[in-house]
């Protein structure tokens, strides 16, 4: 599943990833998330702030689920501009 929404000058994403490798049954061995947001910070300028969540779980054949580590990012984006002529 993913998702991209442009609104006023800010992006929203996420998708979800799931794996179907648990067993035989194909059962969901794995589901894993990112959730990203960017937010321009002027229109003149083309420079926005990235914030980032990463994470989900695993299982094992012995029914037992695991986290995996939650990641967090932070940063800035340069947008490449161009014109047509």
């Amino acid at each position: 599943m993913k998702c991209l929404n442009p609104i006023n000058g800010e992006i929203h994403t996420f998708f979800v990833d799931y794996d179907y490798n648990l067993d035989a049954s194909k059962n969901v061995g794995m589901s894993y998330m990112e959730l990203a947001h960017c937010i321009s910070l002027s229109k003149e300028i083309p420079i926005s702030a990235h914030i980032e969540y990463n994470g989900g779980l695993f299982g094992t054949p012995d029914n037992l689920v695991h986290p995996i580590n939650n990641a967090f990012f932070g940063g800035a984006r340069l947008w490449l501009v161009y014109q047509r002529f």
